[in-house]
């Protein structure tokens, strides 16, 4: 019975020392989820802005534009 004890004892140990470290896990897995969301919302503007340049550039070209 002591024997059941104290391997039931190591196996709790070992089980909460695996949930502690899942929460870490996923913890950082949160963190990389942000980061991707702000790296995807920069490059969604950068593709806005080329967009706009692109469609000005072709306006001034469309329109009156000369040199002189």
């Amino acid at each position: 019975m002591k024997l059941k004890e104290g391997i039931d004892g190591v196996v709790d140990k070992g089980r909460e020392g695996l949930e502690v470290g899942g929460e870490g896990v996923k913890g950082v897995n949160e963190r990389i989820d942000e980061g991707n969301e702000v790296i995807d919302k920069g490059i969604e503007k950068r593709k806005e802005r080329a967009d706009s340049l692109i469609k000005g550039g072709g306006d001034l070209f469309k329109g009156g534009f000369c040199f002189g």
